[in-house]
């Protein structure tokens, strides 16, 4: 067991399952249409191809002005380029764990070489992390009650999965919140859980680590307090995570918009609604970018779209592989080789 932990926790094996799971699903979506699936891709114009790309950067730099305008708060001359790279960063590292759990640990140490302690970086990926899921479920909520005419008539029988996905989605949002405003409960958790650890031996030293956690757990309340009494931040952050996911659900149909030919602007909020979906049953797939999964609720599930409103169903394949390259791939390169930058940059200063 514990030799198959360490193999999940190794980068480049990580890659591997991404890479064959996202070949297989894209293999079986495409096997029988390989050919014109290839033409409809070469047939785009290379200035699309930018367009989209800009798309999905610019998605990232949304991204980066939320980070920085928290961590403004704490650091007031903190740069927006600094929060870019610790946003398309964490993006990388998400892609590439297991539940996207490696972001919060890679801006930690992004956040450490920017002279940001781990107590303020905790409040910044707590107040971050709360307030983008607020956003997400509001959107997701409003897509669904809006989208619902073509959702409920052709996918009503995934609704459970979409309902349990809305569910943690909130649960997290109210969990996060009760961190705080109920800090009694957030102690009693971690002191027992602290002491479970060390009846287990699984901790060695109780004490210290009681005094280590004691310290942290004031240090957040601390940290968090300057959130908790900055309505006009919380107003700001929350209207661009509102745009974050906005610009995050319309991808696919302006890649529908680049690949398939008359198409209406009124199959955009049903393309919207159905990104929603994929992204609340991915919740329940761990697998490092949901890789699989996501090119089989895709396929499923625009397919139908395609097929409902007389669109070639020969082209979902074509939209499927150009979107989940710009919007997975292309972010994993960009944001592998900006951490290297990154990581070079503070090697050379410190030399």
């Amino acid at each position: 067991m514990e030799k198959i932990k360490k193999l999940l926790k190794n980068p480049i094996i990580n890659l591997a399952i991404i890479l064959s799971l996202s070949s297989l699903a894209m293999y079986l979506t495409m096997r029988d249409d390989f050919g014109s699936v290839l033409k409809a891709i070469l047939s785009v114009h290379p200035f699309w191809y930018l367009l989209l790309g800009g798309w999905v950067l610019a998605h990232q730099v949304v991204m980066g002005i939320i980070l920085t305008k928290i961590t403004r708060s704490i650091k007031p001359k903190y740069g927006y380029f600094q929060g870019f790279v610790n946003s398309i960063s964490t993006s990388f590292f998400n892609g590439i764990s297991p539940g996207a759990t490696g972001g919060q640990l890679s801006l930690l140490y992004l956040n450490s070489k920017q002279n940001i302690t781990t107590s303020e970086s905790t409040s910044i990926m707590w107040f971050d992390f709360m307030v983008y899921q607020a956003a997400m479920s509001i959107t997701i909520f409003l897509l669904l009650v809006f989208g619902r005419k073509y959702f409920w008539s052709h996918h009503g029988n995934l609704m459970p999965f979409i309902i349990a996905g809305f569910v943690v989605s909130v649960g997290i949002v109210v969990g996060l919140w009760a961190i705080t405003k109920f800090s009694w409960a957030y102690n009693f958790i971690s002191t027992t859980g602290v002491k479970i650890g060390s009846k287990l031996r699984i901790i060695k030293n109780k004490e210290k680590v009681l005094k280590n956690l004691d310290a942290q757990i004031n240090n957040f309340e601390v940290e968090t307090k300057r959130y908790k009494d900055n309505p006009k931040l919380t107003i700001q952050v929350f209207s661009l995570n509102v745009l974050r996911n906005l610009m995050h659900f319309v991808f696919p149909f302006i890649v529908i918009l680049v690949i398939v030919p008359d198409v209406k602007l009124t199959l955009m909020l049903p393309a919207m609604t159905l990104m929603a979906c994929i992204d609340l049953i991915d919740v329940f797939f761990i697998v490092p970018g949901a890789a699989g999964m996501t090119e089989y609720l895709f396929d499923l599930l625009y397919g139908g779209l395609f097929l409902s409103t007389g669109l070639n169903l020969a082209l979902v394949s074509s939209v499927l592989l150009i979107w989940r390259f710009f919007s997975y791939y292309f972010i994993m390169i960009c944001g592998s080789l900006t951490f290297i930058g990154f990581k070079l940059f503070h090697y050379q200063k410190i030399k």
